[in-house]
């Protein structure tokens, strides 16, 4: 019997499948369905971020905006400050009259009403004042010079002495000589010519007629050309300076043969000097004077253009001329600065926003050495870099653009 009941409570036992875990809430839980220990982390907003539509943490660079303009790739960022480091300057293009151009060379000459000769009023030894220089600019009644004609010639009387001795040593010599024909008669003469110069200074030296002249410029110009030196004896009525006037000026200009039709359709010429200076003939008063019939020597042409005189080109310098024709053409022209230039391809720099550029690829046409002519790549309301475009391609060239964020 005792056997019988031990095997009833194990059978017992072993239907209720010892402690049940389905049901106790407190030990055991249903991680499935608890909100607050477990997270569903596919539908939770605070701690996961979709990155893709946030608009504060992330950034959409392709469509970044920058003080109102959107930046596209490529595009250079130089700003207000950089453009105040230096020379910068923009210029809005617009459609304009062009002339057509021959680009040829010239040089500056001297207008023949405008040279005036000075000459020694009396004889005796040349006196520069400290200043007198060929290119001196002088005002009329400026005293240029002086002429002594006793030892008031200071330090070159001892010079003087010396030339009349050796001079007059020489002339010994050469009378002996000419005599047996060991010289030229040709020689003979230019050594009395010299010795008669010699002797007239020595003699004017020893007249102590204590007698100085002031020389003086008779126009407002500059000292062309200085025909005597400081200390030279000269005869009164010698050509002692030239003066010419600076208030008009000419460009003598070279022009090849084949645009000898051309000649008679000039208008004006833009010219530039050797150090980079640009002048334009057309504000400066200037006009054809003249031009040639027929081919020179040299295979050339001849065109000539008076104008106002600057005052600082110096008479015989040469320059570039640019021929303007009286034809004329619409064109979108820039000033020559806008232009860059890399392995024969043009370009300009276009403004996009205050502080945004754009190297844009333009064709060019002529141009007159101030204005180039835009044949496409550019069109009339654009703004464009006219000076400091190295600065703005420098800019580019840094990977300075585009602008960018590090987060």
């Amino acid at each position: 019997m005792k056997k019988l009941i031990i095997a009833i409570t194990a059978l017992c036992v072993a239907a209720c499948g010892g402690t049940n875990t389905s049901s106790h809430s407190h030990e055991a839980h249903d991680h499935s369905a608890h909100s607050n220990e477990a997270h569903d982390h596919s539908t939770h907003s605070h701690e996961a971020h979709d990155h893709s539509a946030h608009s504060n943490e992330a950034h959409d660079h392709s469509a970044h905006s920058h003080e109102g303009h959107e930046h596209n790739e490529g595009e250079i960022t130089f700003t207000a400050h950089e453009a105040s480091l230096g020379s910068f300057a923009t210029q809005k293009v617009n459609k304009g009259h062009f002339h057509p151009v021959i680009k040829t060379a010239g040089k500056i000459i001297t207008t023949p009403q405008g040279a005036t000769l000075v000459t020694a009023p009396t004889t005796g030894i040349v006196k520069f004042n400290s200043n007198t220089t060929r290119g001196t600019m002088v005002k009329a009644g400026n005293s240029i010079m002086r002429i002594a004609t006793d030892d008031t010639a200071g330090a070159s009387a001892a010079e003087i002495e010396a030339q009349y001795h050796l001079w007059n040593a020489r002339m010994q010599r050469a009378d002996s000589l000419i005599i047996d024909r060991i010289i030229s008669q040709d020689s003979y003469d230019d050594t009395r010519a010299q010795w008669e110069k010699a002797r007239k200074a020595y003699i004017a030296l020893n007249k102590k007629s204590s007698t100085e002249m002031t020389v003086k410029s008779p126009i407002t110009g500059f000292i062309k050309e200085l025909s005597v030196g400081n200390g030279d004896y000269v005869e009164r009525g010698a050509t002692l300076f030239e003066v010419v006037k600076n208030t008009r000026a000419r460009l003598e200009i070279d022009v090849p043969q084949k645009y000898f039709n051309d000649l008679s359709h000039v208008t004006s010429a833009v010219f530039i000097t050797t150090d980079g200076k640009k002048y334009d003939t057309a504000s400066l008063g200037g006009k054809v004077i003249t031009y040639s019939k027929s081919v020179s020597a040299s295979g050339l042409l001849s065109l000539t253009i008076e104008y106002d005189s600057t005052g600082d080109i110096p008479e015989g310098a040469f320059t570039d001329v640019y021929l303007r024709l009286d034809s004329s053409h619409d064109a979108i022209c820039v000033p020559t600065g806008a232009i860059t230039e890399e392995q024969g391809e043009y370009f300009v720099y276009v403004q996009t926003c205050s502080e945004s550029y754009r190297k844009q690829p333009v064709q060019i046409g002529m141009t007159d050495g101030i204005q180039v002519e835009v044949k496409s790549g550019l069109k009339a309301g654009e703004t464009v870099v006219t000076v400091g475009t190295y600065r703005v391609k420098l800019a580019g060239n840094t990977g300075a653009i585009p602008h960018s964020h590090e987060h």
